[in-house]
């Protein structure tokens, strides 16, 4: 009678457990709502990346005697996939211009958190530490981050990280890895990889592993066929990465220009790169005609990247730093955490070569980056000391609270992250 009463006794306390985990999700997801309705509800104009929201148009129309079709082109700001689902929601749901934005940042908003609900309850199993890591993930104010786009990738990806690892079918998780990366056209440079390191953790334990990349590689040539039906190799070709390049290398060196120029890198773009890299049409002819400032520009991003990913992932990089020196005691959640690394890496540096690492680009990255770190944190803690736990503790507190500060400036600049 005893054990029973002791049996009953967990179980009425893991429900309460559970019943204040649904409870702090509903809040955090309520109260991320309501700061998403404070802001304005009309679309930001074109420069800023939200603007794709407004743009993107999948109906198919008569007009002037001609159809109409205009299929989103993956060099575009919302890419591919998020402007797919942007798009059918628009043709699902009435919008108007003047809420349209609560409707998408509300709808990524719901999957990030969301998907990251699923990841914790994937991964970490103490329903105190899932509430810690709602609450980290929630207060960073990733999930209201503009353009949309980056928190719709942020989602795809969390789900992919589940899939792979607890081997849902595999139609289903490279659908998934397949909408990732045609999120943004670094993306697609990452899948392969991703597609192979999945392959391999699968060889001699799924039947026909091989079709791995195959279903991957046939998911992204299924959504790359209308575009190249309508637009050709334009749906993936461009010259957005020189784009890019202008407009940042403007961003870090306008300060230290001796002409005077307006302090909008929008603006004076085109003049820098005229003074400073003259014949330059694209990145490669920076590189091969100007391989000095070309250098000069990389340390600089480089020192802009460390700064904003050290600024995204705050103190939480302790336990990180912790979970990936023990890496070969981390047992199944190696494999998930190779899939982080290698994403990171591989969407990261191209952000490094032609622009800087922007703080919104850890975004995508965050809910599995904090879920993976607890979890790492509960498998290894026999071999953690006191003060080992005292200090691990102590950086998710000081993260907590440094976000919890920092989100009212994350929310007013959710544009220019």
């Amino acid at each position: 009678m005893a054990g029973d009463g002791l049996s009953d006794g967990g179980i009425q306390a893991r429900k309460r457990w559970s019943i204040l985990y649904f409870l702090v999700l509903a809040v955090l997801i309520a109260a991320s709502f309501l700061l998403i309705l404070n802001d304005s509800g009309s679309p930001p104009a074109w420069p800023m990346d939200q603007s794709f929201i407004s743009t993107v148009d999948l109906r198919i129309y008569r007009e002037s005697g001609h159809w109409i079709f205009q299929y989103p082109q993956l060099q575009n700001s919302g890419g591919i996939s998020s402007s797919l689902l942007v798009g059918l929601y628009k043709l699902i749901i009435p919008t108007s211009p003047a809420s349209l934005n609560w409707h998408i940042r509300t709808l990524a908003m719901l999957g990030y958190l969301l998907s990251t609900d699923l990841l914790l309850k994937t991964f970490v199993k103490p329903v105190a530490v899932r509430i810690a890591g709602l609450l980290l993930v929630a207060t960073s104010g990733f999930a209201l981050v503009q353009p949309s786009s980056e928190i719709l990738a942020g989602s795809l990806f969390t789900l992919f990280v589940v899939a792979a690892t607890c081997r849902w079918p595999l139609l289903l998780s490279s659908l998934l890895l397949g909408g990732f990366a045609l999120c943004k056209v670094e993306f697609l440079l990452a899948a392969p990889f991703l597609a192979l390191l999945w392959w391999w953790r699968e060889q001699g334990t799924i039947k026909n592993s091989w079709r791995i990349p195959c279903l991957v590689g046939l998911w992204i040539l299924l959504f790359l066929a209308p575009g190249f039906a309508v637009y050709g190799w334009g749906v993936i070709a461009g010259n957005r990465s020189f784009d890019a390049f202008a407009v940042h290398y403007s961003t870090l060196f306008l300060a230290h220009q001796y002409q005077a120029y307006p302090f909008d890198p929008w603006m004076t773009a085109s003049s820098i790169m005229k003074q400073v890299f003259p014949g330059a049409a694209s990145v490669l002819d920076v590189v091969s005609g100007h391989p000095r400032a070309y250098i000069d520009f990389l340390a600089l991003s480089a020192i802009e990247s460390i700064r904003n990913i050290v600024f995204s992932l705050k103190l939480m990089l302790i336990p990180a730093g912790f979970t990936l020196y023990h890496f070969r005691h981390l047992g199944v959640l190696r494999f998930p955490v190779l899939l982080l690394a290698l994403a990171m890496v591989c969407t990261l540096v191209p952000g490094w070569l032609f622009a800087f690492v922007h703080i919104r680009y850890l975004a995508k990255f965050y809910p599995v980056f904090i879920g993976l770190t607890l979890a790492g944190v509960l498998e290894l803690q026999s071999m953690l000391r006191p003060a080992g736990r005292t200090v691990i503790l102590a950086a998710g507190l000081i993260t907590l609270l440094w976000q919890g500060l920092n989100l009212p400036t994350m929310v007013s600049l959710s544009h220019h992250l």
